[in-house]
């Protein structure tokens, strides 16, 4: 999602810039791009309080005096959002190439990066 608000952003300065090379006026586009700018602060600042509010439910949970179920539930499942927030999977691809083509160095020397293609 922030590639496609980024590229949301640098689109609307572009018809900002360009309106304005070209001698229009840049107001209806001005207006756009500031309501943009509100709705990405308020996107970021729901999300941030939506974190810190989870972060508080694990967090007494996760130092609970006795271990339960209950208690480990919100645990895992706080863990699995915050990894899937994260793409894993390229860096995982990664990982395992040099490990299956790295060596014993584990570290991918030309020949070795021809056999992995």
């Amino acid at each position: 999602v922030p590639s496609i608000a980024s590229a949301r952003g640098q689109e609307l300065v572009a018809s900002f810039q360009e309106a304005r090379a070209e001698g229009r006026s840049g107001f209806r586009i001005g207006l756009r791009i500031f309501s943009w700018v509100l709705l990405m602060t308020f996107s970021f600042i729901v999300g941030l309080d939506s974190f810190l509010m989870k972060l508080r439910v694990v967090a007494t949970h996760a130092f609970a005096q006795h271990i339960s179920i209950h208690a480990a539930l919100p645990c895992v499942q706080f863990l699995v959002q915050v990894l899937g927030i994260v793409q894993l999977g390229p860096f995982v691809r990664t990982r395992l190439f040099i490990f299956i083509f790295g060596g014993e160095d584990g570290i991918m020397q030309n020949e070795e990066t021809e056999l992995m293609q």
